[in-house]
């Protein structure tokens, strides 16, 4: 919900005694800021303030213009000056509640509070500024849940986020496992066609060498036998020519 009666300005006029042609410039200056033309009714003002710089109203409807151009925080400046001149005091109820109001299109709301109390100290019957305090502080109860609210989420997302990356790790961590355990596999089905290899390359030497070994066998056992046979046969043959003599 918007306030309407927080924009609202008292603009002076002619209120002291100054120069005709400060009085000149505040009046053009008020006339265009009624009709809306806040731009140049501030330099009006301005041109009233080269003449009086501690002009009251020259000051005060400045920060009017300023307000009305949203430039908020060059209207404080000048309100709080103001504020700080004792010349001002009795309009000091009206400036608090601009600053109010000021603090308030800016969201500085604690600031805010505080300047419509202030007001109300001095003016305790200022329904407006008590409506515009009521406000105030409902903006603030809202800015601080929404802060709270802001805070859980981050922190949600936060956890989120945190678990996220938990998980994304723990899945990399798997994977790199996988990746080692399917790397040792291969390494060792490598290692075991190596081993089979070498083993079936053994096997069939020792083959080899076993079939040499039993020709050579065979060989030494045929020249055994040869040489057997030939010493049977040379005996036989000496048997043969032994001539037996006649006993008589």
């Amino acid at each position: 919900m918007k306030i309407s009666a927080i924009i609202l300005f008292i603009l002076i006029s002619v209120q002291w005694s100054y120069s005709q042609k400060e009085r000149s410039y505040n009046r053009k200056g008020v006339n265009k800021y009624e009709a809306g033309d806040y731009s140049t009714a501030e330099l009006d003002f301005m041109k009233a303030l080269e003449v009086d710089s501690n002009s009251f109203a020259a000051n005060y409807n400045t920060a009017a213009t300023l307000y009305k151009q949203e430039k908020y925080a060059e209207a404080n400046e000048v309100l709080t000056k103001l504020a700080n001149n004792s010349d001002s005091q009795d309009h000091l109820p009206d400036m608090l509640h601009n600053l109010g109001n000021n603090f308030l299109k800016q969201e500085m709301y604690p600031q805010s509070i505080e300047a419509y109390k202030n007001s109300l100290r001095l003016r305790p019957e200022d329904d407006e500024t008590r409506y515009n305090l009521s406000y105030a502080q409902a903006k603030l109860k809202q800015q601080e849940q929404e802060s709270k609210d802001q805070d859980k989420n981050n922190d949600q997302q936060d956890k989120e986020k945190k678990d996220q990356e938990k998980k994304d790790q723990e899945n990399k961590d798997q994977q790199e496992q996988e990746q080692e355990q399917e790397q040792e596999k291969q390494e060792q089905q490598q290692e075991q066609q190596q081993e089979e290899q070498k083993q079936e390359q053994q096997a069939a030497e020792t083959k080899e060498l076993s079939e040499e070994d039993v020709a050579r066998i065979l060989q030494a056992i045929q020249q055994q036998e040869k040489e057997v046979k030939e010493k049977v046969d040379k005996e036989k043959a000496k048997v043969k020519k032994v001539k037996t003599e006649k006993d008589w």
